[in-house]
């Protein structure tokens, strides 16, 4: 992960604001930027990577934030859990739940949430799918590993993602 100058640690999408001039991003993006407002991590330097198709990763401690350019944004803690955020920075709850058949290997739990987005968990890889066809990749040991766009793999974090999905 390469370090950016200070000027461009409050990088956001361009669609991050309301017709209000507002930030719509979620309080996370902020309180990553400010180590101030944020007790986790708030010693340790933020990092960020801008991937090569303008989604921005923020990294501090264990804590990570990936703002998509389509203004959707995803929050990852230490602990491995995410948070799904629409362009309006709302959270996104779960709509629908499908649990694991019994005698699939590795059991994939797979949620669905508003506005056509889905997560398939299987356990040390979660896949969540956008409509326009976009996946995050996020291991549950190492935090973000990809975004997958147009039939192409942006890497996060200088590590090569070559999963190639659930069999």
């Amino acid at each position: 992960m390469k370090i950016v100058p200070r000027e461009y640690e409050n990088y956001q999408p361009q669609e991050s604001a309301n017709e209000h001039g507002e930030s719509r991003s979620p309080r996370i993006l902020q309180d990553m930027a400010d180590p101030a407002l944020s007790d986790k991590g708030k010693f340790q330097k933020l990092h960020l990577e801008v991937l090569e198709t303008g989604d921005v990763v923020k990294s501090r401690g264990g804590d990570q934030a990936l703002a998509l350019t389509s203004g959707e944004t995803i929050q990852r803690s230490s602990d491995g859990s995410f948070r799904l955020f629409d362009r309006a920075g709302l959270e996104l709850g779960v709509i629908n739940k499908q649990l694991p058949q019994r005698d699939i290997y590795p059991p994939l739990l797979q949620l669905e949430y508003p506005g056509g987005v889905t997560v398939t968990d299987g356990g040390v890889r979660s896949i969540i799918s956008y409509p326009d066809g976009t996946e995050v990749h996020i291991d549950s040991r190492d935090g973000f590993a990809s975004v997958r766009r147009g039939g192409r793999t942006y890497s996060i974090g200088g590590r090569v993602d070559d999963f190639n999905g659930f069999k």
